[in-house]
């Protein structure tokens, strides 16, 4: 995917068929392609692997629809080194996994967003910045429940927002505990491979009990007086 990486806000993203190899060497330097970027030298290029589509039949085009799976899989090594590394920890945890996802980038900036799931950050290579904010930041980052969740908040919004943030350097070997819809960005100045195992409590009946009830008043209120269930 890419997208402006100047902009912690909800906005349009931009996808294309890319090889692997050539993904590598784009996002690492994109000077002589920036006039064909959407975003110029300023689009962050992002590789997601994931395979959601085992336990959400409404994620299409991942690793795990037959659709797309036999032209991917090479990348489905990737993605089942990122369950390998992560195992030790999540299956140590009474959280059973819901998903893996593989992520590859070089130099990007993923905008301030929420999780519906338990998230595990398991960094592999490189360093990333990780800003956490706590739940009740909602009213100020407006999340946009039809965009990843990324921010409607104005500047002042979210600068009022990140008084509250706390942020982490992760490298390699490094894992970061992000709890259900406590949002969060992430940056790396330098390539940077994560994998994040998603959990949840309890089995699919259950779930979405335990996320109502997760939830901290400020967001309840923020879902009343928007209409809106953000999770």
């Amino acid at each position: 995917m890419a997208y402006d990486s100047r902009a912690d806000a909800a906005q349009r993203i931009f996808t294309a068929p890319l090889a692997f190899g050539d993904f590598l060497a784009v996002s690492r330097d994109k000077r002589d392609v920036a006039a064909s970027l959407p975003y110029g030298l300023d689009t962050s290029l992002y590789l997601l692997l994931t395979d959601r589509r085992r336990v959400d039949g409404a994620a299409a085009g991942t690793l795990a629809d037959p659709n797309v799976l036999d032209d991917l899989s090479p990348l489905q090594g990737l993605l089942d080194k990122a369950v390998a590394a992560t195992a030790p920890l999540v299956d140590a945890a009474p959280l059973p996994r819901a998903w893996t996802s593989l992520r590859y980038g070089a130099g990007y900036a993923y905008p301030t967003h929420v999780d519906c799931y338990e998230n595990v950050i398991f960094q592999l290579a490189g360093r990333k910045n990780v800003t956490i904010f706590p739940p009740d930041v909602v009213w100020d980052t407006k999340p946009d429940v039809e965009n990843k969740h990324w921010p409607r908040g104005g500047d002042d919004d979210l600068r009022r927002a990140r008084r509250s943030a706390v942020s982490v350097e992760l490298g390699p070997g490094d894992a970061l505990y992000v709890p259900l819809m406590w949002p969060h960005n992430v940056d790396s100045d330098e390539f940077s491979v994560t994998a994040n195992a998603y959990l949840r409590l309890g089995d699919d009946a259950d779930w979405g009990d335990y996320v109502d009830r997760s939830k901290t008043n400020a967001w309840l209120a923020y879902e009343i007086a928007t209409g809106t269930r953000l999770c």
